[in-house]
C-alpha cells in the first residue's frame, strides 16, 4: 500500500502534468504537439512503459497520433483486428484495464506477442467527449498490475478531455487539408478542360 506522502506526490504530479497539458491547448499550439506533451505527461505521472492517444477512423482502422516511447511518430495506421483491448472498448465505449494480459481471456489471440515485447498490463481509456467516441489514452505497462496505479480517475477524466480538444483540430485539420486537395484538383480538371475547348 502507498504511504499517504507519496500519494500525495503523485497526486500533485497528476495536477502539475494537467495543468502543463492543459496550458499546451491554452496556447493553441500545433494539435500533434499538444498530444505529445499528454502523452509523456501522463507516462511520468503513471510511470507506465508507453502512453499513446488513439484516433478511430472506423470500426477497422485507428490512426496513432502521439506516442511516448517515439515522439517522432505520428498519423501510423493500426489495424483494429490485432488489438482486441481497442476494440473491446469501441464496443463498450468503457475504460478496460487488465492488470495480467497473460491471464486475460480477451487478450488470449495476442498475449504471445505482447510476452515478447514484455508488456504485462494494459489500460484503455476512452476519449469520448459528450456521445462521440473520438479515440483513446492507450498504457502499457512492463509489469503485472493497475497501469492506472494510485493516481485519482480525475486526472484521466480531464487528460481524455484535454486530448479530445486537440483530436478534434487534428480531424479539421484533415478535412481541410481533403477539401484543398479536391479543389485542386477540381481547378486542374477546369483548366484541362478550358484548354482541350481552345484548340
Amino acid at each position: 500500500m502507498t504511504k499517504p506522502g507519496k500519494l500525495q506526490d503523485k497526486i500533485d504530479k497528476a495536477l502539475s502534468a494537467l495543468e502543463e497539458s492543459t496550458g499546451a491547448l491554452a496556447s493553441m499550439a500545433d494539435p500533434h504537439s499538444v498530444l505529445r506533451t499528454i502523452t509523456g505527461q501522463v507516462r511520468k505521472v503513471t510511470e507506465v512503459g508507453e502512453c499513446s492517444i488513439i484516433l478511430f477512423e472506423d470500426e477497422d482502422t485507428a490512426t496513432v497520433v502521439a506516442s511516448s516511447e517515439n515522439p517522432e511518430l505520428q498519423d501510423e495506421v493500426i489495424d483494429l483486428k490485432k488489438y482486441p483491448e481497442m476494440r473491446k472498448v469501441v464496443e463498450t465505449r468503457q475504460a478496460l484495464v487488465i492488470e495480467d494480459v497473460a491471464s486475460s481471456p480477451l487478450m488470449r489471440e495476442v498475449s504471445g506477442l505482447l510476452d515478447a515485447k514484455n508488456i504485462r498490463s494494459i489500460a484503455v481509456l476512452p476519449i469520448s467527449p459528450g456521445h462521440e467516441l473520438l479515440g483513446a489514452l492507450f498504457l502499457r505497462l512492463k509489469k503485472k498490475g493497475d497501469p492506472l496505479g494510485e493516481v485519482p480517475l480525475h486526472y484521466f477524466q480531464a487528460t481524455a478531455n484535454a486530448a479530445a480538444l486537440a483530436l478534434r483540430n487534428i480531424m479539421l485539420l484533415k478535412d481541410v487539408s481533403v477539401y484543398e486537395r479536391k479543389t485542386l484538383d477540381a481547378q486542374q480538371i477546369a483548366r484541362e478542360v478550358h484548354h482541350f475547348r481552345r484548340r
